[in-house]
C-alpha cells in the first residue's frame, strides 16, 4: 500500500473540536503540530488546547517545534519564498534529520497529518516538511486533507 501523508492548516476551521471530529472521521491516528510555537491568537489553537480536543476525539497528537519555521529565515518569507523554502528544507537537514526519519517509520503504522496554521501549502513551511518527508520516502502520497 502507498503511504500517504496528509497535511492541513487549522487558519479556516471553525473551532479545534470541529478540526479534531473531521480527522477522527477520515481515520487519522496522529496529529503533528510543526509550529515552532505552538500559541495562537484564536481560542483553543494553542497547544494545550489542541492538543485536549484532538486527544478527546481519540487520536494522538504531539508537538514538533523541531520542523517549524526557522527563526533566521523570517525576514526570507516576504522577499524572496522560495528561497525560504528551500533554505528552511537545508535547515530541517542539519538540525531535525533523525526527527524526519523517524516521521517516515511512523507512516508504516499510523494515518498522519501534518498540521499548523498557513491555509496554503504554496506560502508555508509545511511545504519544506513534507518535501524532505517524500525525499526519504519516494513513493509517498502527500494529500491536502479535505477540511469541510
Amino acid at each position: 500500500m502507498e503511504p500517504i501523508l496528509w497535511h492541513v492548516g487549522y487558519q479556516r476551521t471553525r473551532s479545534p473540536a470541529d478540526l479534531a471530529s473531521q480527522l477522527s472521521t477520515a481515520g487519522i491516528t496522529l496529529v503533528l503540530d510543526v509550529r515552532r510555537r505552538p500559541r495562537s491568537q484564536r481560542p483553543g489553537y494553542d497547544r494545550a488546547g489542541l492538543e485536549q480536543e484532538i486527544t478527546a476525539a481519540g487520536l494522538r497528537y504531539a508537538s514538533v517545534p523541531a520542523l517549524g519555521a526557522a527563526d533566521h529565515l523570517a525576514d526570507r518569507w516576504q522577499a524572496d519564498h522560495e528561497g525560504a523554502i528551500a533554505a528552511l528544507g537545508e535547515h530541517l537537514e542539519q538540525t531535525a534529520a533523525p526527527t524526519l526519519d523517524r516521521l517516515v517509520e511512523v507512516l508504516a503504522i499510523e494515518r498522519v497529518v501534518v498540521m499548523c496554521m498557513c491555509p496554503s501549502l504554496d506560502r508555508c513551511h509545511r511545504r519544506a516538511v513534507l518535501e524532505r518527508v517524500s525525499a526519504r520516502l519516494p513513493n509517498l502520497r502527500i494529500e491536502a486533507f479535505p477540511l469541510a
